[in-house]
């Protein structure tokens, strides 16, 4: 009797063994199930400026997935333009108004005849910020310019500024800024510019650069180099010539405060001892008293000797003295 039912729990494993081969297989084929992939986009900014010209409004974005690597994507924007047809792509947002807007990603991927479509889409805020008012500029010209050394422009600003510290943005004429872009001052290398006009021209950044008060010019001249040149020459003559001589060297030092007068005594072979100290106060003594001339104005000097006395009068710019 025990032998029968033996018989019979073998004779049903038997029986049951074609579907638990069937369950198995249906397991295995659970277990490799195509799992679709996880997308997300990264864009290099979620805010960009756009104001017209000047401005560059793109945005750079990256696809990321997780699991199997899709075969295809397809770029969608409802603004703009999106170039690329891979997981990288480039958002050209020029012309479009501020805003928000949403830039798309169709990534398909599969396997065998199947395939799978994934989507992702990300924002981004395009702003064109109102522009702060520009301040009253005003460039400032050098009173003096001296030769040999750089020509200073200064500038004024009038109204309302933030809190950043001001940018100067300066463009010349002529010559070389060497000390200052950026700030309120420059020094300009002026040389070769003699007897040029030099102008120079300063904007603030970060303000509408079409306002007529965000910057301003300023024009000055360059002097010539100056050098001494003869005023006069005569030999032994009257007193009283001498005093006309004298009178045209006078007015001549009062037309120009910044000159000064050198006398070159050359005396002759026949001129006597103390000859060069009557002939230096003659001419000192009538310009000082009778012309009232600063006596540092003129200066007298003994010159080479001659066959004949000869007096020499040369008038001098400022920081200038005779060959």
């Amino acid at each position: 009797m025990r032998l029968h039912k033996l018989s019979n729990a073998a004779l049903l494993i038997l029986l049951l063994m074609p579907a638990m081969s069937v369950v198995a297989q249906q397991s295995t084929i659970e277990q490799t199930n195509y799992v679709p992939p996880a997308v997300t986009i990264s864009p290099d900014t979620t805010v960009i400026r756009n104001c017209g010209s000047g401005t560059q409004p793109i945005v750079r974005l990256t696809a990321r997935t997780q699991g199997k690597k899709p075969v295809r994507y397809v770029w969608t924007t409802e603004a703009g333009r999106i170039e690329g047809d891979g997981p990288s792509a480039t958002w050209t947002l020029d012309g479009v108004a501020p805003g928000f807007y949403r830039a798309s990603l169709e990534a398909v991927s599969g396997i065998a005849n199947e395939s799978c479509q994934v989507l992702a889409s990300t924002l981004v805020r395009v702003e064109c910020p109102p522009v702060p008012e520009c301040p009253q500029l005003q460039i400032v010209c050098p009173t003096q310019i001296e030769l040999g050394q750089p020509v200073v422009f200064d500038s004024l600003v009038n109204g309302t500024v933030g809190t950043s510290p001001l940018v100067y943005n300066w463009t010349v004429s002529g010559g070389t800024i060497i000390d200052g872009q950026g700030t309120s001052s420059i020094k300009v290398n002026a040389s070769g510019l003699e007897g040029q006009t030099l102008m120079a021209t300063a904007s603030l950044a970060g303000y509408d650069a079409s306002s007529a008060r965000c910057s301003a010019s300023c024009s000055t001249q360059v002097p010539i180099a100056q050098t001494c040149r003869k005023f006069d020459e005569y030999p032994e003559i009257s007193r009283n010539e001498e005093k006309a001589r004298l009178d045209n060297l006078g007015v001549a030092l009062q037309n120009d405060p910044f000159a000064t007068a050198y006398v070159i005594i050359h005396l002759g072979q026949h001129a006597k001892p103390g000859d060069i100290d009557k002939r230096s106060r003659n001419v000192t003594d009538y310009l000082i008293n009778a012309r009232g001339l600063d006596s540092k104005r003129i200066v007298v000097q003994v010159g080479s000797a001659r066959p004949e006395t000869v007096v020499e009068i040369w008038l001098c710019p400022r920081g200038t003295t005779p060959r």
